[in-house]
């Protein structure tokens, strides 16, 4: 089974799925139908928002208009202010998750399978999955924080008042009274899901929500009530027959729930997948070896590192680099001098701090916001090809004593939390991988493959080896 997203790399993660079947499916015989696919629906790029001058859209799609007699500088801001003023399409900006839009609308879920079928290369989708609808009830959340407030008093806000949206909202928002509630969405979404089903598009249909993982935020969704939406949609679209059918039994196809788990948020695997379960419902869990809870960021792998030794060796080795800078002037010189000084001091910095970071992402965070631009800066000062070597040699090797520390860390914590269950002995991405594929109210676990030890412990743990497949 293969599970991607319409939105993952925008789009180009379906398209090399499909490259690759196609090249695995033609060289060794096989059928489509010994692949199972998994892709979603829900995010809309910026990029894939198209303005169409002087075509005329499809009525019910509000996020795309026809500019036919307007001046071509007049249209941005036209789309702008249509954007903002719709509940078809979110800009999820406004609710600081980023540069990109969510829609529960039919046409542009209908827009997204035909591109995801056309990207992968197939007939039909096994399993297509609304993403994360909960961006809807999270903007209509915003817009009932900020009321009627000007929008000025959001831009300048004072010490005494809190500020309850993003400084930068827009003059124009749409009005929370045209919001229709979330179980209107999702029957308008899962009545077109119903239809692609019929049309032999996708086999059956779901939501992979992060929010089901969580207590608070499950509830809200009212995921309880979802299988009886989809027998609404159901037979919105299928006429009724003059034969009665039994009313206990589930006609529709919505078939699937996707959400995070493992050994630190375990609230959707003891409490949404029982009743998943109890509905005939398939569940798949995702993020089992990254997990976050109220200490932090944690990666649920073992990690051998590298001797100190080596180490030790190679950060006097790099520091020794810039003992001894090059130069070819007194000028070139005393330039030379401040940025060797500025680097060793840098390097002396990282090395009392490795082990401080509360976890890898901590530390690729830090890394990314403050470490990396005052290193660009300063290697494109010296313009010292060898510094340069030095340098991503060392960081390299500083990484791995890093994510050494917080494996160390993260076995520290997991064996507090599951005392007698868990030892250092055993490599803890197995032990994570265990506990929900023993959980006999998890179907699928899905880990993510970005190296092949990853992928032959996960094929090892279902009594699988790389030779068998």
């Amino acid at each position: 089974m293969i599970d991607t997203a319409r939105t993952y790399g925008e789009g180009e993660s379906e398209e090399l799925v499909g490259d690759v079947l196609g090249d695995v499916t033609a060289r060794f015989g096989l059928e489509r139908s010994h692949f199972r696919l998994v892709s979603k629906s829900g995010y809309v790029p910026s990029s894939a928002i198209h303005v169409h001058d002087g075509e005329k859209p499809h009525s019910s799609v509000k996020h795309v208009h026809s500019y036919e007699g307007q001046g071509p500088n007049d249209r941005p801001n036209i789309l702008k202010a249509r954007l903002e003023s719709t509940h078809e399409l979110l800009d999820l900006s406004h609710i600081g998750v980023g540069d990109i839009y969510h829609s529960l609308h039919p046409t542009i879920i209908q827009q997204q399978l035909d591109h995801s079928l056309d990207a992968l290369k197939t007939d039909y989708i096994d399993a297509y999955l609304l993403h994360n609808p909960e961006h809807y009830i999270q903007y209509q959340q915003m817009l009932e924080r900020v009321g009627t407030k000007e929008r000025s008093k959001l831009i300048t806000p004072t010490p005494s008042s809190k500020i309850e949206a993003p400084a930068d909202l827009p003059p124009v928002l749409p009005p929370l009274s045209s919001f229709p509630s979330f179980d209107e969405k999702l029957f308008e979404a899962f009545t077109v899901l119903e239809e692609a089903v019929l049309e032999g598009k996708i086999r059956s249909y779901g939501i992979s929500s992060n929010w089901l993982a969580y207590s608070s935020e499950s509830k809200e969704l009212g995921y309880q009530e979802w299988t009886d939406i989809a027998e609404s949609a159901y037979n919105r679209i299928h006429p009724p027959t003059a034969t009665a059918h039994d009313k206990t039994t589930r006609r529709s196809s919505f078939r699937v729930l996707q959400f995070p788990a493992n050994l630190l948020e375990t609230y959707g695997v003891d409490h949404v997948a029982p009743w998943a379960k109890s509905q005939g419902l398939e569940v798949m869990v995702n993020r089992p070896l990254d997990a976050t809870d109220s200490q932090g960021q944690w990666r649920l792998a073992s990690y051998k590192g590298i001797p100190n030794s080596v180490y030790s060796s190679l950060l006097e080795a790099t520091l020794e680099h810039f003992h001894h800078p090059p130069s070819d002037s007194k000028d070139s010189a005393s330039t030379a001098a401040k940025n060797a000084k500025f680097m060793i001091a840098l390097l002396k910095d990282l090395d009392r701090e490795r082990y401080t970071f509360s976890s890898i992402y901590h530390y690729q965070q830090d890394f990314s916001a403050q470490i990396m631009p005052m290193l660009v800066e300063r290697l494109s000062m010296m313009q010292d090809a060898k510094a340069v070597e030095a340098i991503q040699t060392f960081l390299e090797v500083y990484e791995m004593k890093v994510r050494e520390h917080c494996c160390i860390a993260t076995e520290e914590y997991i064996e507090s939390k599951y005392p007698g269950k868990y030892t250092k002995s055993v490599p803890l991405q197995q032990f994570a991988m265990k506990y929900l594929l023993n959980n006999p109210n998890v179907d699928v676990v899905l880990n993510g493959m970005t190296r092949q030890k990853y992928v032959d412990e996960a094929l090892s743990l279902v009594h699988l080896s790389p030779a068998s497949i």
